[in-house]
Formats: C-alpha cells, sequence, structure tokens
C-alpha cells in the first residue's frame, strides 16, 4: 500500500508542478511578446531619430560651408613674387598720418587677389590660403 500512495501523492505533486510551469510559461510568453513590441517601438524611434540627425549634420554642413567659405588665392604670378616698393616718408621721418589704431588685428585685403569660390583649384595645394599674421 505504500506504493501506491506513494505514487498517488507524486502524480499529485507533478500535476501541480506542471500546473505551475503552465503559469510560468504562460506569464513569460505574455513578458516576451510584451518585450518585442517594446522594442518594435523603440527601433522605430531610433530609427527616426538617426534620420533627424542625419539630417541635422547635413544642414549643419550646409550653413558651416554658407558662412565660412574659404576664398582660394589666384595661381601665383613672377610680378607677385617681386617685393613691392615702399612709399617714402617725408623728410622729418614722420607720417603725416594720424596713428593707426591696432585694436584690430585684421588687415585689409585686396578681394581681387582672390578667385570666386565656385572656382576649384586643380594643382592640389592645400596652401592656396594667404597667411594673414
Amino acid at each position: 500500500m505504500q506504493g501506491i500512495g506513494t505514487s498517488s501523492q507524486a502524480e499529485q505533486l507533478d500535476g501541480e508542478s506542471l500546473s505551475a510551469m503552465r503559469e510560468t510559461v504562460t506569464k513569460l510568453t505574455s513578458e516576451l511578446e510584451a518585450s518585442k513590441e517594446r522594442e518594435k517601438l523603440r527601433d522605430a524611434q531610433y530609427i527616426g531619430v538617426v534620420a533627424q540627425c542625419q539630417s541635422m549634420q547635413e544642414q549643419i554642413k550646409n550653413l558651416l560651408a554658407g558662412s565660412f567659405s574659404i576664398p582660394r588665392s589666384r595661381p601665383s604670378s613672377p610680378e607677385a613674387a617681386r617685393p613691392r616698393a615702399r612709399s617714402s616718408r617725408p623728410p622729418s621721418g614722420r607720417s603725416s598720418r594720424p596713428p593707426r589704431d591696432h585694436s584690430s588685428r585684421h588687415r585689409q585685403v585686396d578681394p581681387s587677389q582672390y578667385r570666386d569660390d565656385d572656382e576649384t583649384s586643380s594643382d592640389g595645394d592645400d596652401n592656396d590660403v594667404p597667411n594673414n599674421e
């Protein structure tokens, strides 16, 4: 009789275990489906954010290209290589002009020494920008 009682207890435990396992599987399956839906939503949002970032990067690149266009210098000529003669000073050694304001370090540049922005440099030289020191 002990064998019969043990087997019915085992069946009862197996039934309870099986029922608990089914509940766990059902619960985990629903959580898995919810996670899949959250991941799909997150992936769609991520793709949207990446597209926005790429669009903004392109806009920034275009803005910077328009704002900071670097003028290209003319190809050097033999005349440009010759040193220019300085104008002579009055005999007193002093200029008749008022002293310059040196608070601004910017130098006036003749725009005719630059090519239009639409032209491209064909010499491949990256040193086309004059040194404004």
